[in-house]
Protein backbone atom coordinates (compact mmCIF):
# COMPACT_ATOMS: atom_id res chain seq x y z
CA UNK A 1 0.00 0.00 0.00
CA UNK A 2 2.73 2.35 0.62
CA UNK A 3 4.43 2.18 -2.78
CA UNK A 4 1.10 2.15 -4.34
CA UNK A 5 1.01 5.67 -2.17
CA UNK A 6 4.06 6.61 -3.23
CA UNK A 7 4.13 5.91 -6.96
CA UNK A 8 0.47 7.53 -7.26
CA UNK A 9 2.51 10.49 -5.37
CA UNK A 10 5.22 10.15 -8.01
CA UNK A 11 2.81 10.86 -10.91
CA UNK A 12 0.65 13.68 -9.47
CA UNK A 13 3.92 15.61 -8.91
CA UNK A 14 4.82 14.68 -12.47
CA UNK A 15 0.96 15.62 -13.86
CA UNK A 16 1.23 18.67 -11.69
CA UNK A 17 5.14 19.61 -13.56
CA UNK A 18 3.53 19.20 -16.68
CA UNK A 19 0.84 21.69 -16.00
CA UNK A 20 3.04 23.93 -15.45
CA UNK A 21 4.89 23.81 -18.26
CA UNK A 22 1.96 23.93 -20.19
CA UNK A 23 1.01 27.39 -18.09
CA UNK A 24 4.39 28.83 -18.89
CA UNK A 25 4.37 28.16 -22.13
CA UNK A 26 0.19 29.43 -22.48
CA UNK A 27 2.16 32.96 -20.53
CA UNK A 28 5.06 33.16 -23.12
CA UNK A 29 2.38 32.91 -26.06
CA UNK A 30 0.36 35.49 -24.50
CA UNK A 31 3.71 37.87 -24.45
CA UNK A 32 4.80 37.30 -27.85
CA UNK A 33 0.82 38.52 -29.07
CA UNK A 34 1.56 41.65 -27.32
CA UNK A 35 5.42 41.66 -28.50
CA UNK A 36 4.11 41.54 -32.17
CA UNK A 37 0.70 43.63 -31.63
CA UNK A 38 -1.44 40.61 -33.06
CA UNK A 39 -4.95 40.26 -32.36
CA UNK A 40 -5.22 37.51 -29.83
CA UNK A 41 -8.39 37.30 -27.43
CA UNK A 42 -7.62 37.40 -23.67
CA UNK A 43 -10.60 35.31 -22.79
CA UNK A 44 -9.51 32.42 -24.60
CA UNK A 45 -5.65 32.66 -24.10
CA UNK A 46 -4.68 33.97 -20.40
CA UNK A 47 -2.49 33.11 -17.41
CA UNK A 48 -4.16 31.36 -14.39
CA UNK A 49 -3.20 30.98 -11.27
CA UNK A 50 -3.31 26.80 -10.04
CA UNK A 51 -4.90 25.53 -6.99
CA UNK A 52 -2.65 24.55 -3.78
CA UNK A 53 -1.09 21.31 -4.19
CA UNK A 54 -3.42 19.57 -1.47
CA UNK A 55 -6.61 21.21 -2.98
CA UNK A 56 -9.17 18.19 -3.10
CA UNK A 57 -11.96 19.26 -5.80
CA UNK A 58 -14.58 17.36 -3.02
CA UNK A 59 -17.63 18.70 -1.64
CA UNK A 60 -17.18 19.27 2.31
CA UNK A 61 -15.34 18.26 5.06
CA UNK A 62 -13.94 14.32 5.76
CA UNK A 63 -13.75 12.42 8.98
CA UNK A 64 -12.67 8.74 9.18
CA UNK A 65 -13.45 6.10 11.98
CA UNK A 66 -10.15 3.65 12.37
CA UNK A 67 -10.99 0.66 14.44
CA UNK A 68 -8.25 -1.33 16.37
CA UNK A 69 -7.67 -3.86 13.91
CA UNK A 70 -6.63 -2.06 10.90
CA UNK A 71 -4.46 0.58 13.16
CA UNK A 72 -2.49 -1.95 15.03
CA UNK A 73 -1.41 -3.84 11.38
CA UNK A 74 -1.10 -0.76 9.22
CA UNK A 75 2.40 1.35 9.98
CA UNK A 76 1.25 4.81 11.37
CA UNK A 77 2.92 7.14 8.33
CA UNK A 78 0.77 4.84 5.97
CA UNK A 79 -1.99 5.99 7.35
CA UNK A 80 -1.09 9.35 7.27
CA UNK A 81 -0.30 8.97 3.53
CA UNK A 82 -3.71 7.90 2.83
CA UNK A 83 -5.48 10.34 4.54
CA UNK A 84 -3.61 13.05 2.93
CA UNK A 85 -4.20 11.49 -0.05
CA UNK A 86 -8.03 11.21 0.22
CA UNK A 87 -8.14 14.89 1.77
CA UNK A 88 -9.24 13.74 5.10
CA UNK A 89 -8.04 15.80 8.18
CA UNK A 90 -10.02 14.11 11.10
CA UNK A 91 -9.26 10.97 12.48
CA UNK A 92 -11.75 9.05 14.99
CA UNK A 93 -9.31 6.43 16.71
CA UNK A 94 -10.32 3.35 18.33
CA UNK A 95 -8.51 4.01 21.49
CA UNK A 96 -9.50 0.25 24.03
CA UNK A 97 -8.10 -2.40 25.31
CA UNK A 98 -7.60 -4.14 21.89
CA UNK A 99 -5.37 -1.07 20.81
CA UNK A 100 -1.71 -0.88 20.52
CA UNK A 101 -0.94 1.47 23.37
CA UNK A 102 2.52 2.31 22.22
CA UNK A 103 1.73 3.10 18.38
CA UNK A 104 -1.33 4.81 19.62
CA UNK A 105 0.63 7.47 22.09
CA UNK A 106 3.14 7.89 19.05
CA UNK A 107 -0.08 8.48 16.43
CA UNK A 108 -1.32 10.81 18.17
CA UNK A 109 1.69 12.60 19.02
CA UNK A 110 2.29 13.09 15.26
CA UNK A 111 -0.82 13.87 14.00
CA UNK A 112 -1.28 17.66 15.22
CA UNK A 113 2.01 17.86 13.35
CA UNK A 114 0.38 16.00 10.29
CA UNK A 115 -2.57 18.43 10.19
CA UNK A 116 -4.87 15.88 11.60
CA UNK A 117 -7.41 16.66 14.28
CA UNK A 118 -7.84 14.09 16.71
CA UNK A 119 -10.64 12.48 18.07
CA UNK A 120 -10.06 9.02 20.73
CA UNK A 121 -13.13 6.81 20.56
CA UNK A 122 -14.42 4.64 24.28
CA UNK A 123 -17.02 3.23 25.12
CA UNK A 124 -19.01 0.15 26.20
CA UNK A 125 -22.93 -0.05 25.73
CA UNK A 126 -22.68 -1.81 29.31
CA UNK A 127 -21.77 2.04 30.45
CA UNK A 128 -25.22 3.52 30.78
CA UNK A 129 -26.36 1.07 33.68
CA UNK A 130 -26.42 3.05 37.02
CA UNK A 131 -23.77 0.84 38.85
CA UNK A 132 -20.87 1.49 35.81
CA UNK A 133 -20.79 4.93 36.55
CA UNK A 134 -17.83 5.02 38.91
CA UNK A 135 -15.51 2.97 36.46
CA UNK A 136 -17.33 5.25 33.56
CA UNK A 137 -15.83 8.32 35.24
CA UNK A 138 -12.39 7.02 35.47
CA UNK A 139 -12.15 6.31 32.15
CA UNK A 140 -13.27 9.10 30.90
CA UNK A 141 -10.68 10.76 32.96
CA UNK A 142 -7.37 8.70 31.63
CA UNK A 143 -8.39 9.32 28.11
CA UNK A 144 -8.94 13.30 28.60
CA UNK A 145 -5.51 13.13 29.73
CA UNK A 146 -5.01 11.27 25.79
CA UNK A 147 -6.43 13.86 23.69
CA UNK A 148 -8.23 16.79 23.61
CA UNK A 149 -11.45 15.48 21.58
CA UNK A 150 -13.13 12.20 23.30
CA UNK A 151 -15.91 10.34 21.16
CA UNK A 152 -18.24 8.66 22.98
CA UNK A 153 -19.47 5.08 21.08
CA UNK A 154 -22.16 3.88 23.12
CA UNK A 155 -25.35 2.20 21.74
CA UNK A 156 -27.77 1.57 24.09
CA UNK A 157 -30.07 0.47 21.20
CA UNK A 158 -28.16 -2.92 20.46
CA UNK A 159 -28.53 -3.98 23.91
CA UNK A 160 -30.91 -6.98 24.41
CA UNK A 161 -33.12 -5.48 27.02
CA UNK A 162 -33.52 -1.94 24.78
CA UNK A 163 -37.30 -2.74 23.14
CA UNK A 164 -38.67 -3.44 26.46
CA UNK A 165 -37.12 -0.56 28.57
CA UNK A 166 -36.31 1.90 25.72
CA UNK A 167 -37.21 4.89 27.79
CA UNK A 168 -35.34 3.83 30.67
CA UNK A 169 -32.28 3.37 28.89
CA UNK A 170 -32.21 5.85 27.06
CA UNK A 171 -32.45 8.25 30.00
CA UNK A 172 -29.69 6.22 31.40
CA UNK A 173 -27.67 7.09 28.44
CA UNK A 174 -28.55 11.01 28.94
CA UNK A 175 -27.85 10.64 33.23
CA UNK A 176 -24.54 8.94 31.71
CA UNK A 177 -23.82 11.92 29.35
CA UNK A 178 -24.73 14.64 31.70
CA UNK A 179 -22.02 13.32 34.46
CA UNK A 180 -19.23 12.90 31.41
CA UNK A 181 -19.84 16.30 30.48
CA UNK A 182 -19.25 17.43 33.82
CA UNK A 183 -15.82 15.60 34.17
CA UNK A 184 -15.11 16.96 30.93
CA UNK A 185 -14.26 20.93 31.89
CA UNK A 186 -11.28 21.73 30.01
CA UNK A 187 -12.44 18.82 26.56
CA UNK A 188 -14.26 18.33 24.01
CA UNK A 189 -17.02 15.37 23.64
CA UNK A 190 -18.54 13.78 20.46
CA UNK A 191 -21.37 10.60 20.28
CA UNK A 192 -22.14 8.66 17.56
CA UNK A 193 -25.88 8.52 17.52
CA UNK A 194 -28.54 6.87 15.42
CA UNK A 195 -31.33 7.82 13.41
CA UNK A 196 -34.15 6.47 14.63
CA UNK A 197 -34.33 7.94 18.52
CA UNK A 198 -37.06 10.12 19.78
CA UNK A 199 -37.03 14.16 18.80
CA UNK A 200 -36.75 15.11 22.88
CA UNK A 201 -33.43 12.90 23.33
CA UNK A 202 -31.89 14.55 20.32
CA UNK A 203 -32.67 17.96 21.47
CA UNK A 204 -31.02 17.28 25.08
CA UNK A 205 -27.63 15.61 23.56
CA UNK A 206 -27.66 18.22 21.68
CA UNK A 207 -26.95 20.55 24.47
CA UNK A 208 -24.34 18.21 25.94
CA UNK A 209 -22.00 17.63 23.46
CA UNK A 210 -19.69 19.52 21.02
CA UNK A 211 -20.28 17.17 17.65
CA UNK A 212 -22.66 14.69 16.73
CA UNK A 213 -21.96 11.60 14.54
CA UNK A 214 -25.06 10.50 12.80
CA UNK A 215 -25.08 7.61 11.68
CA UNK A 216 -27.01 7.54 8.75
CA UNK A 217 -26.49 4.24 7.16
CA UNK A 218 -28.66 2.01 4.28
CA UNK A 219 -29.49 5.04 2.78
CA UNK A 220 -27.38 5.72 -0.07
CA UNK A 221 -30.08 8.03 -2.19
CA UNK A 222 -30.12 11.66 -1.69
CA UNK A 223 -34.30 11.40 -1.56
CA UNK A 224 -33.96 9.03 1.85
CA UNK A 225 -31.44 10.74 2.91
CA UNK A 226 -32.78 13.99 2.83
CA UNK A 227 -36.34 12.83 4.05
CA UNK A 228 -34.44 11.44 7.24
CA UNK A 229 -32.12 14.18 7.77
CA UNK A 230 -34.50 17.44 7.31
CA UNK A 231 -36.72 15.98 10.64
CA UNK A 232 -32.80 15.22 12.36
CA UNK A 233 -31.73 19.01 12.00
CA UNK A 234 -34.84 20.57 13.61
CA UNK A 235 -33.45 19.05 16.66
CA UNK A 236 -29.44 19.32 16.23
CA UNK A 237 -27.09 21.84 15.46
CA UNK A 238 -26.47 21.44 11.95
CA UNK A 239 -23.18 23.31 12.27
CA UNK A 240 -22.00 20.64 14.86
CA UNK A 241 -23.13 17.78 13.24
CA UNK A 242 -21.45 15.46 11.01
CA UNK A 243 -23.30 12.84 8.68
CA UNK A 244 -21.50 9.41 8.83
CA UNK A 245 -21.89 7.04 5.45
CA UNK A 246 -20.76 3.58 5.06
CA UNK A 247 -18.89 2.96 2.07
CA UNK A 248 -19.50 -0.34 1.85
CA UNK A 249 -23.17 0.50 0.73
CA UNK A 250 -22.50 1.63 -2.10
CA UNK A 251 -21.42 0.14 -5.67
CA UNK A 252 -18.46 2.23 -5.70
CA UNK A 253 -16.33 5.35 -4.58
CA UNK A 254 -17.86 7.81 -7.50
CA UNK A 255 -20.95 6.96 -6.01
CA UNK A 256 -20.93 7.35 -2.86
CA UNK A 257 -18.86 11.26 -3.65
CA UNK A 258 -22.04 11.74 -5.76
CA UNK A 259 -24.13 11.44 -2.54
CA UNK A 260 -21.96 13.87 -0.56
CA UNK A 261 -22.12 16.58 -3.03
CA UNK A 262 -26.15 16.56 -3.45
CA UNK A 263 -26.32 16.56 0.37
CA UNK A 264 -23.53 19.32 0.10
CA UNK A 265 -25.81 21.20 -2.48
CA UNK A 266 -29.14 19.78 -1.41
CA UNK A 267 -28.77 20.99 2.58
CA UNK A 268 -26.00 22.75 2.78
CA UNK A 269 -24.40 20.10 5.04
CA UNK A 270 -20.40 19.89 5.31
CA UNK A 271 -19.14 17.69 7.53
CA UNK A 272 -19.06 13.84 6.72
CA UNK A 273 -17.88 10.77 8.24
CA UNK A 274 -16.50 7.79 6.67
CA UNK A 275 -17.65 4.45 8.65
CA UNK A 276 -14.17 3.19 8.52
CA UNK A 277 -11.18 3.43 6.60
CA UNK A 278 -10.55 0.15 5.29
CA UNK A 279 -13.25 0.68 2.96
CA UNK A 280 -10.96 3.03 1.10
CA UNK A 281 -8.68 -0.05 0.32
CA UNK A 282 -11.57 -1.73 -1.12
Amino acid sequence: MATAILRMRALLNSALELVRAKEALYVRINELFKIAGLFYQPDLVRPLALPQENYRARAGKRTVYIWSDFFNKTPNQQIFDLLFTKGIDRVLLSHGKKTNAVKAKAFVSKASKQGIQLELIVGDNQWIHPEKQPAVISAVKHYAELSEWIHLDIEPHTLPGYRSNRKAYLDNYLVMLEKIRQQLTGNKLSVALPTHWPDDVYLKINGLVDKVYLMSYEANEFSRQQSRLKRLFDVLDKNKTVVVLNMKEFEDEWEFESLIEALNKGMRINEFGIHQISNYLQ
